[in-house]
């Protein structure tokens, strides 16, 4: 029985052992934030977080939109490097309806944003055209990032939306002309016709006097 006891006891040691390896210990502690806001150029509007619907923005086709993409490191300061995210990356793949001002064929944004440390962030901009031209459309563009620690512990990522909303201006129908008939314009022509006779009669006597 003391055998047993001591195998069984050797056992549990090991399995403890083997779980606090496989655990990450995560001893290094970035902490990765993204906010994407919206703003109407051509209007002069407001930035936005425009993240659902009820807070999209109000575009029209043509209108030229500004996106601010911002990411942040938000842990915790240290000296050391041990909450600095590494080799961050900035991903944005546009939604139909709008295109790069810059370069409208590109559909993909990727940037390479290097090292953000605790308490700082990289802000970056994009000009964008509304090509959409159906009244009502709302259009969701997301961007998204990926990060690490330094030791490559503790991956961190996340992404986030702006929406806008396509208003199509009405074009105004023309006032409709009173319906005066064919009766109404013929009366009409035969009373100018006949002041035209008149007036020449009377030219005609006034020249004979």
């Amino acid at each position: 029985m003391k055998k047993l006891s001591t195998i069984v006891t050797t056992g549990v040691a090991s399995v403890l052992a083997a779980g606090l390896i496989a655990a990450p210990a995560y001893a290094w502690h970035p902490k990765g934030k993204i906010v994407k806001e919206v703003q109407n150029e051509t209007v002069s509007g407001a930035k936005s977080d425009a993240n659902d619907i009820s807070t999209a923005v109000s575009t029209a086709p043509g209108d030229v939109i500004l996106y601010t993409i911002t990411i942040s490191n938000v842990g915790a300061p240290a000296d050391n490097g041990d909450d600095d995210m590494a080799g961050v990356v900035l991903t944005d793949t546009l939604p139909a309806g709008v295109e790069l001002v810059s370069n409208p064929g590109q559909r993909t944004i990727t940037e390479q944003l290097g090292t953000i440390k605790p308490g700082e962030k990289v802000v970056k901009t994009y000009e964008l055209k509304v090509v959409s031209t159906t009244d009502g459309e709302q259009i969701t563009n997301k961007a998204c990032f990926t990060g690490d620690s330094v030791v490559n512990d503790n991956p961190q990522s996340g992404c986030d939306v702006a929406v806008i909303l396509v208003k199509t201006p009405k074009t105004p129908t023309p006032p409709e002309l009173p319906n005066t008939g064919s009766t109404a314009f013929t009366a009409a022509a035969v009373a100018f016709v006949a002041a035209a006779a008149g007036y020449a009669v009377n030219s005609l006597r006034l020249k004979r006097q």
